[in-house]
């Protein structure tokens, strides 16, 4: 069982995004050329969508780095398949070959490593217009 099915959802006093999130990333590219680097946690289907609108969004993304896909223990999903890329493998065949910096980040590391907030020095924990961007997506 994918582990999402075990949560229940919570109601939240935010209101959804009207924006499209393949318009945010290919907005985003575009403002702060090379310096964006998107950590993606799920299926990769904005991020080529707005590579699709936008072929050349791809060599400028500083990188990519995609929780996903499962090397050392069984998916989750199938014994062989990880969510996030077994939900839209053509979207992760696109980032994988589009030439932008991919680092892969396997189920089997994401059950043996746990990173929080005070982890990390997020970038949003300053005020400047590209943490913005991080916290706004």
């Amino acid at each position: 069982m994918h582990s999402l099915q075990k949560l229940s959802p919570k109601s939240s006093s935010r209101s959804c995004e009207s924006q499209k999130g393949e318009d945010f990333v290919a907005e985003s590219i575009n403002r702060y050329p090379g310096e964006i680097s998107i950590v993606a946690l799920g299926p990769l289907t904005s991020i080529v969508r707005a590579f699709r609108k936008d072929p050349t969004l791809s060599q400028r993304v500083d990188r990519i780095y995609v929780m996903g896909g499962v090397i050392e223990c069984l998916g989750n999903v199938t014994p062989w398949a990880e969510f996030n890329i077994y939900d839209d493998p053509v979207a992760a065949n696109v980032v994988f070959s589009k030439g932008a910096p991919v680092t892969l980040v396997g189920l089997d590391i994401c059950h043996s490593v746990f990173v929080n907030r005070t982890d990390l020095p997020w970038p949003f924990v300053n005020s400047s217009k590209r943490s913005e961007v991080v916290v706004r997506s």
